[in-house]
């Protein structure tokens, strides 16, 4: 039988809604850098740093796991900001974690990043590790360190290189640590962001052991018109195994139908195939958590879905 949304999102720990609100709206009396960004800070004021206005934000008090082939690492109290401006794409992650499991993603990430330049830089103190990745089709930075208590992974990514939006946003953050001391600049609070919907359902004419027709003509991509641009996936990380999966030796594939909007954001996902154990929802913040230009029409962004799967496989 399958299951109904309600019943998806608490067996896996999900709020209904995610505590969600209309996309792109403000915090009550926002205090604006200028006309198109804000600076945000933690509620322990120990990172700061600039934004797009129109964001997409997202939390979970419960976030997910990465293994290090022995055993789960937590990631608790996720935050994560998205946003898409003048063709870049904007993106920061906080979370609960220990200094282990930020070395881990950082190794997941250089295991499938392609020509890429690993580096290391001091800001604030603070050791900051970098990848950066240059091909024909995209320039993207991503940036790991961690304080006493938390992880931050910043994301900055363009078709065009190295733009002003990049620099501004990598350029203006701020680290403050072992401190709880709010900063003197007119700044909007983690808490204090309205959250984007997401939604997660069940495909209705599918099941856990229903098969998934593979379409094996047409394989090649359409040519593209002037102006067009197909979305591009910068980071897809894989999905880590769960401590039960490993128990019970589970094997096999997820599917998920991912709308991959303009802004940058995942705000739909439509479970296809699914596992037990837990992996249903690694799975499903692999997809939350993907770092995209999204395609273009005649040089507008455009929202689309893609069916992406992840596989398990114990060796």
């Amino acid at each position: 039988m399958i299951k109904n949304l309600f019943c998806i999102l608490t067996a896996f720990s999900f709020c209904c809604v995610f505590q969600c609100s209309v996309l792109s709206q403000q915090p009550k009396d926002p205090k604006s850098v200028d006309d198109k960004w804000i600076r945000v800070q933690s509620d322990d004021g120990e990172f700061s740093i600039e934004v797009p206005k129109e964001y997409n934000y997202f939390e979970d008090k419960n976030g997910f796991s990465v293994s290090n082939g022995l055993s789960d690492l937590p990631l608790m109290k996720m935050q994560m900001l998205n946003a898409v401006i003048e063709g870049s794409l904007i993106s920061f992650e906080r979370y609960e974690g220990r200094k282990d499991t930020l070395e881990r993603l950082n190794e997941l990430d250089k295991q499938h990043a392609q020509s890429v330049k690993k580096g290391e830089i001091k800001r604030d103190g603070v050791s900051i590790k970098e990848i950066i990745q240059k091909s024909s089709e995209f320039y993207s930075v991503r940036q790991y360190f961690h304080t006493a208590n938390h992880i931050y992974l910043l994301t900055a990514a363009s078709r065009l290189g190295e733009t002003p939006e990049i620099i501004r946003f990598l350029d203006s953050l701020i680290i403050k640590k072992q401190t709880t001391d709010k900063s003197s600049e007119v700044v909007v609070l983690l808490s204090n962001l309205i959250q984007t919907q997401v939604i997660l359902e069940t495909n209705p004419t599918h099941s856990s052991k229903t098969p998934v027709a593979t379409d094996t003509k047409n394989t090649k991509p359409k040519p593209l018109a002037d102006g067009d641009k197909r979305l591009n996936i910068i980071y897809k990380s894989p999905p880590s195994y769960s401590a039960e999966a490993r128990r019970t030796w589970t094997t096999g594939n997820i599917v998920l139908k991912i709308t991959f909007s303009k802004n940058g954001f995942t705000p739909k996902i439509v479970i296809v195939k699914e596992l037990p154990s837990g992996l249903l929802r690694q799975a499903v913040f692999c997809a939350l958590r993907m770092k995209f230009l999204p395609e273009e029409k005649n040089h507008f962004p455009e929202t689309v879905v893609k069916t992406v799967e992840y596989s398990f496989g114990i060796y």
